[in-house]
């Protein structure tokens, strides 16, 4: 059903042990702050409402980095299961504390190309379009940060093991507004990735 969202939250997703990279990937150094906070300080400079941090593996030393910020952490202890089970998390969460959550946009911690103007870009589009839903395109394929309308909360909530947002887009491209984002093609899942980053954004590596 076609909807404007009016009242959305935004739920960060920052559960996982970083397998591939060997290392927290939230705790990555850019510019004088880690990926998380980066993350964070951009969702919360959109202004697009309040602001849900999903947190598992490493909590404790996130909820350090994120202690000065108006920002609502939330722990999913069954982070190990796989994003599906942060996605549950983060949006029962929000909806408890503000019954009215109309809408929720899901964003990662490794995108950092992701900044304020794209995130109101994004609910601009599903207000503009009424779409059920508004995510990201990117190269050939789409994904976060997207934008999810209530009347998708129970799909959302019944994801299961390692399956995220995509595959909830998929099944709904009819309904979708997309707005492009190449660089959202770029995450840091290696220390590769974390290398290039670094070169392309002429900043030194921090120890």
């Amino acid at each position: 059903m076609a909807a404007r969202i009016t009242n959305p939250c935004v739920v960060i997703l920052a559960a996982g042990r970083s397998a591939r990279l060997g290392r927290p990937k939230q705790s990555l150094a850019f510019d004088g702050q880690t990926l998380l906070r980066r993350t964070v300080l951009a969702a919360l400079e959109a202004g697009i409402g309040p602001v849900y941090t999903v947190l598992g593996a490493n909590c404790d030393s996130f909820l350090k980095d994120l202690a000065d910020l108006p920002v609502e952490t939330v722990e999913n202890p069954g982070w190990e299961e796989g994003i599906a089970s942060s996605i549950r998390k983060g949006l029962k969460e929000a909806v408890v504390r503000v019954p009215a959550t109309d809408g929720a946009l899901f964003l990662l911690c490794d995108q950092p190309a992701v900044g304020p103007e794209l995130l109101r870009n994004l609910t601009r589009l599903q207000s503009e379009t009424t779409a059920p839903l508004a995510a990201c395109a990117y190269e050939d394929t789409y994904g976060t940060p997207a934008l999810f309308h209530r009347s998708l909360f129970g799909k959302l909530s019944a994801l299961k093991g390692d399956t995220g947002a995509r595959r909830l887009i998929a099944e709904h491209m009819d309904q979708a507004a997309f707005l492009d984002f190449p660089e959202g093609i770029n995450d840091i899942d290696t220390e590769a990735d974390y290398r290039n980053w670094l070169s392309a954004l002429h900043i030194k590596q921090q120890p």
